[in-house]
């Protein structure tokens, strides 16, 4: 603001911006809003679906994938961590054999 109380070119831009932008997301949420009505009539109450023995499997495999990568995550970052406060400038181990045995 200036001295005589009112608004800078700048600061009126800006409000005219943010008007326009919460305009912007108000049509936004009422098209989502209206969207997943739509979504919510267009689909049946009940699913009447076939879980056979292959989708488990394939659950249990994505599982047992999905830990596997976060240890071998888990181990890349520890030993950085590790180096870090250990104050090593060498670079800290990043695959079977470089590491002290």
């Amino acid at each position: 603001m200036t001295v005589d109380g009112r608004l800078r070119q700048s600061e009126v831009r800006c409000a005219r911006d943010l008007g326009a932008l919460i305009r912007r997301i108000h049509v936004n949420l009422a098209t989502t809003a209206r969207l997943l009505f739509a979504f919510c009539l267009a689909t049946p109450a009940t699913a009447y679906a076939y879980l056979d023995p292959g989708t488990g499997s394939i659950l249990l495999q994505g599982l047992i994938a999905a830990v596997a990568a976060g240890l071998a995550i888990g181990r890349m970052y520890w030993a950085k961590l590790k180096a870090f406060f250990k104050g090593d400038a060498a670079k800290p181990p990043t695959g079977p054999g470089e590491g002290p045995a």
